[in-house]
């Protein structure tokens, strides 16, 4: 076994997992009881098989409020939340063009999954417009 091909898997593996548990769920918002995360981080609740994503938006006490990104179907009391450490990311590169997204990013065309070089957080500052380069041709799709 060559490890050097395992270098960019093991790398990606984080070696501390935060867990809390669902307390309750009133409407969209659900409530937890840990992991320590702080707001605008991406939670990964995990009601049976499936995981749902779920922003971090407050505070109760000493518990998170969280919003979940999709369907809270499924989820109870005493289910898993694990802190990801990450603020909710987007796939960017050319294997966007032509493609029709959702709000997060997931494709909604019926074209199968995303090929994205890499990834940026939703939530970031714009480019500065006037240290961009000018726009001189025109964009034929």
């Amino acid at each position: 076994m060559n490890l050097k091909e395992l270098n960019p898997i093991i790398k990606k593996i984080d070696p501390f997992c935060l867990k809390g548990r669902v307390k309750q769920v009133i409407g969209l918002v659900i409530e937890s009881e840990g992991p320590p995360a702080s707001v605008g981080e991406i939670c990964l609740i995990s009601p049976g098989k499936k995981e749902i994503q779920a922003e971090v938006v407050g505070f109760r006490d000493k518990n998170l409020c969280l919003m979940p990104i999709g369907s809270t179907e499924g989820i109870k009391a005493d289910d898993e939340v694990i802190a990801t450490g990450k603020p909710l990311m987007v796939g960017v590169g050319e294997g966007l063009i032509g493609r029709v997204l959702n709000g997060v990013g997931q494709p909604i065309d019926g074209k199968g999954l995303l090929l994205s070089e890499t990834k940026y957080p939703i939530l970031r500052d714009s480019p500065d417009p006037l240290k961009r380069p000018r726009i001189n041709k025109c964009l034929n799709l």
